[in-house]
């Protein structure tokens, strides 16, 4: 017969072992003949791997309320029993008929703990059984898996390029968490995330992605949405000039905290004087009257602004150079009739009372880091009618360099000045080449009414 007495063992640190006894032979009830050889006999005790302290599957060991006995014989399976465990120590018997075949047999022993008729943990050993004699076998049982849990509450990522770690388990049948088994992540979204192999989710875009936790056959799914917020808004141009009447179109880059340039978003304009300028939905500036305005590109909650000047002068159009000390040249670019200017950078006079001549004058001058304005204002009218003239730049890397004018007395034409320091170019041959030519002051001091042709400046105007 096999009797089955299974009791909780408490161990020292706590570690659970439960203790069962088997014996195999005859049984000497009226169920069966009794065997004319002394019964083989095993007693077999069982107890957690890696011992007690583990919440999840000590709370799972602590669930079990049953235990499978399997016994094999060269694969063939000679019992196959479920045995209640009993907390209270009572004794549970199995009675059923097993033979030996000859003195001694190693059979193949497997052992599992369920919570009612679900698998929690399993071990297997050998035992070698002779007639006569009881066996000592132990069998260390480790967690079964029945699923897999991923947290599924994950915060909306509001950034490209923001992370997240990823957590979930592998859980026991009984819901508690297997410890120290590590799942496989995956995404079959890989365009709006990634997630490597210690679950790391990076986002790549917005959308939605779903992530996959994953061990032996089981997985679960969780949904993470990228949804980018606006975190800053950069209004271009940023110190716009216009005329009474001008326009100038205003553009909005939206990124979110990580600097990444987002799109699909509304702007919201608005001026904050629409006596002097106003702007449509689409961000394009009207001058209305001379003073200066901010105007205001809203969205996602956040703002970005620029001050833009609207002027009774004439904009001559806009210029970028590359260096800060850099120099302009003015001319009549008609019959030499008289005409007189006042130039001025910034504010600051460059020159208050000038008479323009076909040779022209040279002004040095130094930009700031950014914008600047050249105004010149024109002080009467040549004899020829009109005040007429020409005015380059040098060092522009950007823009036409030579701007027309004509005005009349009192009238003022102004020219935007960008100044952009110019990037260290890579050492080469080129480097160690002479400077080019610089400009040379031409209409005052020696050299006045020569030609001051040069590789950097534009070209003189005729003179007539």
């Amino acid at each position: 017969m096999i009797a089955l007495s299974p009791s909780r063992v408490a161990a020292a640190g706590r570690t659970a072992v439960a203790a069962a006894t088997l014996w195999l032979g005859g049984c000497a009830d009226a169920l069966f003949a009794p065997p004319a050889q002394a019964p083989a006999s095993v007693v077999v005790s069982y107890s957690l791997s890696g011992g007690a302290g583990s919440s999840g599957p000590q709370a799972a060991f602590d669930r079990a309320n049953r235990v499978r006995i399997r016994l094999d014989r060269d694969g063939t399976r000679i019992v196959d029993q479920v045995v209640e465990t009993s907390r209270s120590g009572a004794d549970i018997r199995i009675s059923l008929p097993v033979a030996l075949n000859g003195e001694a047999e190693t059979l193949s022993l497997a052992l599992q703990l369920q919570q009612d008729d679900r698998p929690l943990f399993g071990g297997s050993t050998t035992v070698d059984l002779r007639r006569g004699e009881t066996t000592r076998a132990e069998v260390r049982v480790t967690p079964i898996a029945a699923g897999v849990r991923v947290l599924k509450t994950l915060p909306t990522l509001q950034s490209i390029g923001d992370t997240l770690q990823l957590s979930g388990a592998v859980v026991f049948a009984s819901g508690d968490t297997i410890t120290g088994v590590p799942l496989t992540w995956s995404t079959p979204d890989v365009s709006v995330a990634q997630v490597n192999a210690q679950g790391v989710l990076v986002s790549r875009a917005e959308g939605q992605a779903r992530v996959v936790g994953a061990y032996q056959g089981f997985a679960d799914t969780a949904t993470v949405r990228v949804a980018a917020r606006v975190a800053s808004i950069t209004v271009t141009p940023a110190q716009p000039r216009i005329q009474v009447g001008g326009t100038t179109q205003m553009s909005a880059v939206l990124r979110d905290a990580r600097g990444n340039a987002l799109t699909g978003r509304t702007v919201t304009w608005a001026s904050s004087d629409t006596r002097i300028a106003t702007v449509d939905a689409a961000g394009m500036v009207r001058g209305a009257a001379a003073g200066q305005v901010t105007i205001t590109g809203s969205s996602d909650g956040r703002s970005g602004s620029a001050a833009v000047t609207v002027t009774t002068a004439i904009q001559l159009g806009d210029v970028v150079v590359d260096q800060a000390s850099s120099s302009i040249r003015i001319w009549d670019n008609g019959a030499e009739d008289g005409d007189r200017v006042r130039i001025t950078l910034n504010g600051t006079v460059l020159h208050s009372d000038l008479t323009l001549t076909n040779a022209g004058t040279v002004i040095p001058v130094r930009y700031q880091e950014g914008d600047n304005v050249v105004a010149i204002l024109a002080l009467n009218q040549g004899t020829s009618g009109g005040n007429t003239a020409s005015v380059g730049f040098a060092n522009v890397v950007r823009g036409v360099a030579t701007k027309d004018y004509s005005l009349s007395t009192g009238a003022t034409a102004e020219v935007r000045v960008i100044y952009e320091p110019a990037q260290a170019p890579a050492p080469s041959a080129a480097a160690h080449a002479p400077p080019a030519p610089a400009y040379q002051v031409c209409g005052a001091g020696p050299g006045a009414g020569s030609e001051c042709a040069s590789a950097d400046r534009p070209p003189r105007g005729p003179a007539n």
